[in-house]
């Protein structure tokens, strides 16, 4: 995980795409690149958001718990050399 992945950056990402469903955007690799299906529903799942939610309709208190499962369940995958 590269540590220039930061709550800001995160942050940046998602302020550029407001419209847009938090579900796509983690899927966009241009956007956060290593976030395919599974991942992304166990990030979501685990932040208790739903994936049609638009960007525009998330608290800051989600987004910030979204940006830590990130890091979390990325960093159990690596570890575990694929899905975890």
């Amino acid at each position: 995980m590269d540590k220039k992945f930061t709550l800001e950056k995160f942050k940046d990402i998602l302020n550029k795409k407001k419209k847009s469903k938090i579900g796509i955007i983690l899927m966009d690799q241009y956007s956060i690149a290593g976030i395919g299906n599974i991942y992304r529903s166990e990030i979501l799942f685990e932040a208790g958001v739903n994936p049609e939610r638009k960007v525009d309709e998330l608290t800051n208190a989600e987004i910030k718990l979204i940006f830590g499962h990130i890091k979390e369940i990325l960093k159990k995958a690596i570890k575990m050399r694929g899905t975890s």
